[in-house]
């Protein structure tokens, strides 16, 4: 899991656990603690619980929720993007924690992210670092694994309604972006090290078992990292034009 990743997790436990209305502001923990147990959503055999937490609308035109610049999000890169993302971090059974609109709203907030990172890439071809085709597949192929069987996988792809290659556009944008962000993170000034002992010692219940100094270098790594971002992404949306309309409603 990369250090990218490892903040999504975190971000998603938070706003899963403790209900926060905005996750980022809770710094993540070197092993992000799973959520409280969803109930694995495998009703043989159309498996309809997915349908249920996507909540997709197949009206013939798609809600645009969000514009960066001028490219438009719609609700069903939503759905796909939260299904995509929860899978990722949690497995079939993270399917369960769609049903928290915090959730969802999160995701909402990583995919404008996401687009506006990808503004970025667009400018800079140097670092965009584009992914092969046998990246791409081998990246479909860890995804699927995320299920208990092809037909579990199938069913989740049908409940999106998504194509395997509108699966794989999704998995090779995070990819893009997270390479992204490690080329720019290189570049980052690290916390000091009485914010990672703060951290510590606010969060002892976060590692049982553990002195500060078994985790004190990926702390310091993660706090740095979600520093970082936090100001990046700040940036980004001060530079560019950003719409959200759910926020508005």
């Amino acid at each position: 899991m990369t250090g990218f990743d490892l903040i999504v997790a975190a971000a998603l436990s938070a706003a899963i656990q403790t209900g926060a209305g905005a996750p980022t502001k809770a710094a993540p923990a070197v092993e992000p603690p799973q959520p409280a147990a969803p109930a694995p959503v495998s009703p043989p055999p159309r498996m309809p619980a997915i349908n249920a937490l996507f909540k997709i609308n197949y009206e013939l035109v798609d809600e645009i929720i969000a514009t960066v610049q001028k490219d438009a999000i719609t609700r069903s890169d939503l759905d796909r993007q939260a299904g995509v993302t929860v899978v990722k971090t949690y497995g079939l059974q993270g399917l369960a924690t769609l049903a928290d609109p915090k959730v969802v709203g999160w995701i909402k907030d990583l995919l404008i992210n996401q687009v506006l990172i990808l503004q970025e890439i667009r400018k800079q071809p140097g670092e965009s670092q584009r992914t092969s085709d046998e990246e791409a597949r081998e990246e479909v192929k860890k995804f699927a694994a995320r299920f208990p069987d092809a037909a579990a996988y199938q069913q989740f792809l049908t409940a999106a309604d998504m194509s395997e290659d509108a699966l794989k556009e999704i998995l090779v944008r995070d990819m893009r972006v997270d390479r992204f962000i490690k080329t720019r993170i290189q570049h980052a000034v690290p916390v000091p090290d009485d914010k990672v002992r703060e951290y510590f010692d606010e969060n002892a219940a976060q590692f049982p078992g553990k002195k500060f100094e078994d985790v004190a270098g990926q702390l310091k790594a993660m706090l740095t990292e979600k520093e970082f971002l936090e100001k990046f992404i700040k940036d980004l949306r001060n530079k560019y034009d950003v719409v959200d309309h759910l926020e508005k409603k």
